[in-house]
């Protein structure tokens, strides 16, 4: 009986979490709006993705499912609760304390897991905005590179872009022979200026 009770509840969380993940029955647009607003401040428009929407999209179907899970530790809660005060004020052998212990220890769990199935608006925007906040931590942690300060270019110094990307020093009479063409153009373009005349 208690492992065909257990397969049951497996199934039934199944069928729920497909049920939500179906297209029909997907968050809307207003929903996911207000999730991405919690998750990345005002200006969520900016950095928007499709990675983003889908992670909006799920924490989104995690609360909803979350529900349901209440709905099955309810369940479970009174009728085991019951069964172990009839128990205990059957058997007088049994120690008191460590009774009343198991119970107050389970209505403090049962009370945090209503509070996180059913929180109020401003409790989940404080717990989304903080996931936000985290999320984007561990993300600027596992980029680094990105918040090296930027080495300072030296004066004199001529610099032209690798094959990898990054400025290299170049010497400076490879610099000279490639801009000579470049600065006679420049010199004719000033004196042409001077003559009253445009940019040919």
């Amino acid at each position: 009986m208690p492992i065909g009770i257990i397969m049951a509840l497996f199934a039934l969380s199944y069928r729920i979490e497909m049920y939500y993940t179906n297209p029909e029955h997907a968050p809307t647009e207003a929903e996911i709006e207000q999730e991405m607003k919690w998750l990345f401040g005002d200006d969520w428009q900016v950095i928007a993705s499709a990675q983003a929407y889908a992670l909006a999209q799920d924490r989104i179907r995690k609360r909803r499912t979350g529900k349901w899970g209440f709905l099955g530790h309810f369940l479970l809660y009174i009728p085991v609760n019951c069964w172990i005060i009839v128990t205990a004020l059957r058997d007088q052998h049994n120690p008191e304390g460590f009774i009343i212990f198991i119970i107050a220890i389970w209505i403090i769990l049962f009370v945090a897991h209503a509070l996180s199935a059913f929180p109020t608006r401003k409790m989940l925007e404080k717990r989304e905005t903080n996931f936000g906040k985290t999320l984007q931590f561990e993300l600027e942690r596992l980029q680094p590179e990105k918040l090296k300060p930027k080495e300072k270019l030296k004066r004199g110094k001529y610099y032209q872009v690798g094959d990898d990307g990054e400025l290299e020093e170049v010497e400076d009479e490879v610099v000279r022979s490639d801009e000579k063409p470049k600065r006679i153009m420049d010199e004719v373009d000033n004196h042409y200026n001077e003559m009253g005349g445009g940019k040919y």
